[in-house]
């Protein structure tokens, strides 16, 4: 607890909690998201294959997904680098693709977030895992 306005320090042979915290959270998403990659869903059955460069171009480019959460927002991806996500009313991105991996920008964020894009061998649906393991889910609407 902070009651100096001084920062709590770890009690000796104790690691700073929010450090610690911090580490098993980044476990827990990898463990998770290593599981999903290996399970898969029925609505997603089969392996997935780690698309890279051009694969990941030709996998975005002009098509849209719906994203399997509860509100199903939509994103579509459109040639000249822009790209629209939809939940509810529609935002307006940059997307690109970077080495191996598909980059968004959402204004006014001026920062590029990139993600490992995956396909299933139906070919029907994509998984994009950030680096901190979150994963995206949709099917190619």
């Amino acid at each position: 607890m902070i009651l100096s306005g001084q920062p709590e320090q770890p009690r000796q042979g104790q690691q700073h909690g929010s450090r610690l915290n911090m580490k098993i959270d980044l476990a827990i998403c990898r463990i998770i998201t290593a599981v999903l990659l290996l399970t898969g869903s029925s609505s997603f059955a089969g392996d997935w294959n780690l698309l890279t460069g051009t694969s990941i171009n030709d996998a975005l480019s002009q098509r849209s997904i719906v994203y399997t959460t509860a509100s199903s927002p939509s994103q579509t991806f459109h040639a000249d680098g822009t790209t629209t996500y939809v939940e509810g009313r529609p935002s307006l991105g940059y997307w690109k693709v970077v080495s191996a991996q598909y980059c968004s920008q959402w204004p006014p964020s001026n920062s590029w977030v990139c993600y490992d894009v995956y396909i299933n061998s139906v070919g029907n649906a994509l998984r994009f895992i950030g680096d901190s393991g979150e994963l995206w889910q949709g099917q190619y609407q």
